[in-house]
């Protein structure tokens, strides 16, 4: 999952199970280099699990947090940290597909899964109470912070629809290579990357940077590795 762009957020994981979010930029308020967070799990295991970045940026008070299934399992705290790039630059997101920088540490661009909901929020950060564990949760996906929500439920088709404050809206999000719809979603359907090829771009939208951002990739599943 990344912005598509050389400077700037990623979230990846490795061969071994393990997760890390970074992005290229300022670190304790000092330019620049790679930063990033990562933990020591080992989630490819073939199981549903609910992934959450959240990164509050330009704050003394600043933190960058993974969590999966509620728990955090890798964070920086109280850091002055933002990306590089200047706050008229825009970029667009894309799931499966990661970017191949000199800077980062995933050994391969291309990541092999399920996903089966995106959501992408700005402006202020969610609480672990507020994430969306669970579908019959009491807290509806789409508020006033939400920038996107793709519950994938279309089951056909080239395009995954954000359904924030509307139905089938865009930014749409565009099947690329073999990436291909499952029935055996978390919650109905969702979308399958093969490791090799499978991607999903907004690349008919962008995204304004430098704010704070709540991503969560809500129900997803990591085959076992070999």
């Amino acid at each position: 999952c990344n912005t598509y762009q050389y400077r700037d957020f990623v979230i990846w994981m490795e061969s071994d199970g393990s997760l890390g979010a970074g992005f290229y930029g300022y670190w304790d308020n000092s330019c620049c280099d790679w930063r990033s967070v990562e933990d020591s799990g080992q989630w490819n295991d073939d199981e549903w699990h609910h992934l959450v970045v959240t990164w509050n940026q330009r704050s003394s008070s600043g933190d960058l947090i993974i969590y999966v299934d509620g728990e955090v399992v890798a964070a920086e705290y109280d850091n002055y940290m933002y990306a590089y790039e200047g706050h008229g630059y825009s970029a667009f997101w894309r799931l499966g597909h990661g970017l191949s920088h000199s800077h980062m540490s995933a050994s391969d661009v291309w990541w092999e899964g399920t996903v089966d909901n995106f959501r992408f929020s700005r402006y202020d950060i969610r609480e672990p109470h507020e994430f969306l564990m669970q579908l019959s949760i009491s807290y509806y996906p789409m508020d006033s912070m939400t920038d996107i929500w793709y519950p994938m439920d279309e089951v056909s088709g080239s395009y995954v629809y954000n359904q924030d404050n509307c139905v089938n809206c865009n930014p749409r999000m565009q099947f690329y290579g073999g990436a291909a719809w499952t029935d055996d979603g978390y919650a109905g359907s969702g979308v399958e990357f093969d490791g090799s090829s499978d991607a999903l771009y907004t690349n008919d939208a962008s995204y304004s940077k430098n704010s704070d951002v709540d991503i969560q990739t809500l129900h997803i599943i990591f085959p076992i590795l070999h």
